[in-house]
């Protein structure tokens, strides 16, 4: 099967007052047609502006796409003129941003919101549209949608406007949906209730998914295969089934690791919740070698001194480690 996107050396940085960083630096990956992609990560590893880059909503300046390329069924989307990129942005590729109350405008209903997509996609009139826009609110359950139409998103839940956004997202029944962290900020049954939203929708467009999260359990109820990024880098691809089975870098061990588990006791008293010691470094001031050393338990020499590559572990399975760098010459 032949991927619907293809992302290839993708790099891009960013001018600060302080200098110019690197926020991605050479990410590579595909996605496969009905497939869901999970992208995890803690905050500032580079999982938003992966998103954006495909979109090409990186601001410039400060930001600039360096290298690479995003391929949509073989068309490199970094060389389309702007004009094109917007045929196909909201129309084949869409997207649900982080925090929908900074992502809806405040001063149009959302049934207003909605049925613009429609209009600039689908040429569609402005009474055809709003009733599309409607069809779409009750698409993804939200009560009485043609009253809820004409809200403002203040006057709604934070879980329903996350699924105004949704339903945005998915008017013009794109090929991909990037998920960028949707359940963000939501409370658990809300959460739920939404990733089965997605994932229901996704089966009934059969468009491939693109999940960006830092919540692993998220994670093992969505993707197929999962991404986990740091600093800008891919540090372990896999699929989830392997991932946690028996996941390798020595970060993604300590992402598993601080998941909280019911019923863990030991003689009586809950054990101490495990965490990866230090913080995510200063984009501005990167360690020498690894990227992860200055944090990494089973840190060694080489480690500090050369970064790894990415490395083909299996067919399905890769890895930025030295511990599995035998093959190419240290032991």
């Amino acid at each position: 099967m032949e991927p619907i996107l293809e992302v290839r050396d993708l790099s891009v940085n960013f001018q600060t007052f302080e200098g110019s960083i690197t926020a991605l630096d050479r990410v590579s990956f595909d996605l496969f047609p009905g497939e869901t992609l999970g992208i995890v990560g803690e905050s500032g590893c580079g999982k938003s502006v992966t998103s954006l880059s495909i979109l090409q909503l990186i601001a410039d300046p400060p930001g600039r796409i360096t290298r690479g390329e995003t391929r949509l069924e073989g068309q490199d989307l970094l060389k389309l003129p702007a004009k094109e990129m917007r045929a196909i942005r909201g129309n084949r590729i869409s997207m649900i941003f982080q925090e929908p109350m900074t992502s809806l405008s405040p001063v149009f209903t959302v049934g207003e919101q909605i049925a613009e997509v429609f209009r600039k996609h689908q040429k569609l009139s402005r009474k055809e549209a709003a009733s599309r826009s409607v069809e779409m609110l009750s698409r993804v359950n939200i009560p009485d949608p043609l009253k809820a139409s004409r809200y403002y998103p203040h006057q709604m839940s934070g879980g329903m406007r996350q699924r105004v956004m949704i339903a945005m997202a998915l008017a013009c029944s794109p090929d991909i949906l990037i998920a960028d962290e949707p359940t963000t900020a939501l409370d658990v049954t809300i959460q739920a209730q939404v990733i089965d939203q997605i994932k229901q929708l996704q089966k009934d467009m059969g468009m491939s998914v693109i999940f960006i999260t830092h919540d692993l359990g998220v994670v093992a109820h969505t993707a197929k295969r999962v991404i986990v990024m740091y600093v800008g880098r891919i540090l372990e691809q896999a699929t989830a089934a392997d991932l946690f089975e028996s996941p390798m870098h020595p970060y993604t061990i300590g992402l598993m690791e601080s998941i909280p588990k019911t019923g863990d006791k030991q003689k009586g008293k809950h054990r101490d919740l495990k965490e990866i010691k230090g913080v995510v470094p200063s984009l501005l001031d990167l360690p020498e070698g690894c990227k992860f050393s200055a944090r990494c338990p089973r840190v060694m020499d080489i480690c500090l001194q050369k970064e790894p590559e990415l490395i083909p572990v299996s067919q399905e399975r890769s890895c930025r480690c030295w511990l599995y760098k035998k093959e190419q010459g240290y032991e």
